[in-house]
């Protein structure tokens, strides 16, 4: 995640945060203090659960691209 996640933080002009669910308090953190508040979210909700992901961006919508679990 964090080989596709680079080449997508550069061509946004925006930080790579490397976080799973067990940790995500920090990124929480990083996000409120750089004030970010939308981003992508890579490797699906087996390593960052919607929650994590929604208290990251401050938000209780996540919007799933593709998950390759499913299929799509």
């Amino acid at each position: 995640d964090g080989l596709c996640g680079g080449p997508l933080a550069v061509a946004n002009n925006a930080p790579l945060i490397l976080t799973d669910s067990k940790y995500f308090s920090y990124a929480v953190e990083y996000a409120v203090a750089k004030d970010i508040r939308s981003g992508y979210v890579l490797g699906g909700d087996g390593l960052v659960s919607d929650k994590a992901a929604g208290s990251i961006f401050d938000t209780d919508s996540i919007f799933v691209y593709a998950d390759p679990q499913q299929g799509n």
